[in-house]
């Protein structure tokens, strides 16, 4: 074995050592699937806020609210609203028992309409409307 692997694998052990699995997984989850400091499925059933990590790496994201919406049983229910930095909406869509199910409408930074179409159990479905910058450009 290199002296690299050798140096590497004794820090990991040591890493390991020094952090239980629960905050191994939560540092894994946020960085597969975002930015943000909650886990929608460890939130109460209502709604909710949530905001970006305050250490996330790009400043301009750092508190600032990710989007909106109600959990029930640890999934995403009903409307919800993602945004981006800005504040503008990024991303418009209806939850049912954690699938995408309905209208999605997706935004530019700035406001204007991106897509628009229906989604079934996290798929599309049918035809979807698109724009360039706010001029409708496609339907497919």
């Amino acid at each position: 074995m290199s002296t690299t692997r050798c140096l590497l694998m004794t820090l990991l052990v040591l890493c390991m050592s020094c952090i239980s699995v629960k905050d191994v997984e939560g540092a894994l989850w946020l960085a597969v699937h975002g930015e943000t400091e909650e886990k929608i499925s460890d939130l109460p059933d209502g709604e909710h806020t949530i905001h970006y990590s305050k250490s996330h790496p790009d400043e301009r994201w750092r508190g600032r609210k990710w989007g909106e919406g109600a959990v029930k049983n640890g999934r995403r229910e009903g409307l919800w609203v993602f945004y981006y930095p800005n504040g503008f909406p990024k991303k418009k869509t209806t939850y049912d028992r954690g699938f995408i199910n309905g209208m999605t409408t997706n935004y530019y930074n700035r406001g204007w309409l991106r897509s628009r179409g229906m989604q079934l159990r996290s798929q599309r479905v049918g035809e979807w409307e698109s724009w360039e910058w706010g001029e409708a450009s496609d339907v497919r």
